[in-house]
């Protein structure tokens, strides 16, 4: 996971549709919260916003600000992760 943290690779955390597929039974046991708390960057997406009906980021986002102690400066990168984790690298 070092590797990945100095690569600045982003991990897609995908919070509600991981909680519907009962990968985790409860939001706030998702190891994306651990991730970001040990300085890896991660994004919230949907998954299948098609399958789920569920919005492209907005409900997951809700969903973190419920379950994580997260303020605004985190929610905020964690976004700006997401755009980060679109783009192409020079790699």
């Amino acid at each position: 996971m070092e590797e990945v943290r100095k690569r600045g690779v982003v991990i897609e955390c995908n919070l509600l549709s991981n909680h519907i597929m009962k990968y985790n039974m409860d939001i706030r046991s998702h190891p994306g919260i651990m991730l970001h708390n040990a300085g890896q960057k991660i994004s919230f997406s949907s998954d299948d916003p098609g399958v789920f009906r569920i919005s492209i980021v907005c409900h997951d986002t809700l969903a973190a600000v419920y379950a994580f102690p997260l303020d605004l400066r985190d929610l905020k990168r964690i976004q700006l992760n997401g755009v980060d984790g679109m783009l192409l690298s020079k790699e």
